[in-house]
Order: structure tokens, then C-alpha cells, then sequence
């Protein structure tokens, strides 16, 4: 501040010149007390900012934030009937609970310190020095002004940030008889022969070597072999049975039985008497 280098400039000069010279030592009073006049309004800017800015942005972000863990809180609570009731009329009440201050909240601009805050008529802070403004939120929107109050608002332009440049991997060397793993970036040992490395997983896998495919050889087809007929067997001759007297053979049965009556005669199919048919 120029009128801190000014206060130094006399006390020094003062102090050298060893005088006491009344009109000196005045204007270096004057000068003292303009400067705390100075700093005297300069926080009471401040405190007129702080109070604008509480009103207007602090407060209602700290109202909104305990209206939603009210709302948070009512959420747990109708969630806990769901589980002891497990009725569609409690899902309903949960689905039906919803955060009612949120297009509130998203109208309050992106203003986080009463830095930020611009006094009515453009008053100054004197001859303090300016410092920078940072936003609070990179790339934010300008902020819109509320009950049209212009004079208490900074618009805030978006910062645009530098992207990195990609840092160039070096290429790693290996002794003799390794080789870079694709995959962890180290050097490891050469694959045995008849073998390479999978780009994919690092590990060493049996190379597949193209070979003429051989026609395949089709067996000999043998001649069907005719199943052998076996002979067919005869039915072996049984010796006629004898019977005793007034009995003969069941052509049927094969046992003997007693002779048909007088006009009778055996039947071959059936093995029992019948009547002889009359010629």
C-alpha cells in the first residue's frame, strides 16, 4: 500500500535525520490515521459482504441441507415399513416420497465466499491491493443473478485447463537371452524352441506349425460274411408207447387211456371220444 510506504519513508527520514520537526512528525500522524480510517472501513466492507452473502447464499444452502436429510431420514423410515408390512400401499408411500427443494437448490449460483459479493454503487476497498478470484467449481456456468440484485454478484468464467502431454515410454533394453514381456513390461526368459508368447498373456505356449495334411486312408472294406445256416434239427423219434389191454395213446396227451365205448371214435386234434359219423 502506498500509504504504508509513505508512513516507513517519514519514520526512516525522521529517525536519520534525527529532528524533531513538528510539521513532519504532524504529517506522519495524519498519514497513521488514514491508514487505520482505511482499514477500518475496509472490514466494514467486508462484514456488509459476509452478511449479503449469508443472507442470500449460506443460509439457504445450509436450510436445504437439513430439509434433505429430513427428507433422507423419511426415506428410511417408510423403507423399514416395506420390510415389516411388505404391502404394495407402503411401496407406494416410498415411491411417493420425493426431495421437494431440489430445482431450489440447483437455482442458487455457484458462490462459495463473500469475495465473490459486489457491494451496490461499485464501492471500492479503497486503494487495497486486488487479489485474484478463483472459482470454486471449474468450468461453472455464469451465475444468474437473484431478485435482480446485479451489484451483488461476480460472474464467474470458466477456466480452461491445459490437457497433459502424453509422456513417451522409452523402449527397455534386455541382456542376451531375454525378452520384454508384452504384458508386464519386464524382461524374462526367451521361450524354448518350438514355442512362442502370447501377446495376450504374457506366457509361452507351443507354436502351431502348419503341416500337409496326409490323406486319410480309408480302410479296406471287407466282403459281408454270410451268417452260416445251421440244420435244422429233426424231432427225435419217441418209441411208441405199449399199453396194457383195453387202453390206448392220447394223440394228444400221449398217455394211455381207456378205449372209446362201441360208435365212438378218438378225435387226433382234440384227444377225446366222439361219435363216429354214419357212412
Amino acid at each position: 500500500m502506498d500509504i504504508l510506504r509513505n508512513i516507513e519513508k517519514k519514520i526512516l527520514n525522521i529517525a536519520n535525520n534525527n529532528t524533531n520537526s513538528t510539521s513532519e512528525i504532524n504529517n506522519l500522524k495524519k498519514d497513521i490515521k488514514l491508514y487505520l480510517d482505511i482499514f477500518d472501513k475496509r472490514e466494514e466492507l467486508k462484514r456488509e459482504k459476509k452478511s449479503i452473502y449469508e443472507e442470500l447464499y449460506d443460509n439457504k444452502r445450509k436450510a436445504y441441507q437439513i430439509s434433505y436429510g429430513n427428507y433422507l431420514s423419511d426415506k428410511k423410515e417408510l423403507m423399514k415399513d416395506i420390510i415389516k408390512e411388505k404391502t404394495k400401499g407402503a411401496i407406494r408411500k416410498y415411491l411417493e416420497c420425493k426431495y421437494k427443494d431440489e430445482e431450489a437448490v440447483a437455482s442458487i449460483p455457484q458462490i462459495y465466499t463473500y469475495e465473490n459479493i459486489r457491494l451496490p454503487n461499485n464501492r471500492e476497498d479503497f486503494d487495497m491491493p486486488e487479489i485474484p478470484l478463483v472459482p470454486h467449481v471449474l468450468h461453472a456456468k455464469p451465475s444468474v443473478p437473484i431478485n435482480n440484485k446485479k451489484d451483488h454478484m461476480i460472474p464467474i468464467k470458466p477456466i480452461k485447463t491445459a490437457k497433459p502431454a502424453a509422456a513417451k515410454v522409452a523402449v527397455k533394453e534386455c541382456p542376451e537371452g531375454k525378452e520384454i514381456n508384452p504384458v508386464t513390461k519386464r524382461c524374462v526368459n526367451v521361450c524354448k524352441d518350438g514355442q512362442v508368447r502370447n501377446p495376450e498373456t504374457g506366457k509361452c505356449v507351443a507354436s502351431a506349425k502348419k503341416t500337409k495334411a496326409e490323406p486319410k486312408k480309408e480302410p479296406k472294406k471287407e466282403p459281408k460274411k454270410e451268417p452260416k445256416k445251421e440244420p435244422k434239427k429233426e424231432p427225435k423219434k419217441t418209441k411208441d408207447k405199449e399199453c396194457p389191454e383195453g387202453k390206448e395213446i392220447n394223440p394228444v396227451t400221449k398217455r394211455c387211456v381207456n378205449l372209446c365205448k362201441d360208435g365212438q371214435v378218438r378225435n387226433p386234434e382234440t384227444g377225446k371220444c366222439v361219435n363216429a359219423k354214419k357212412k
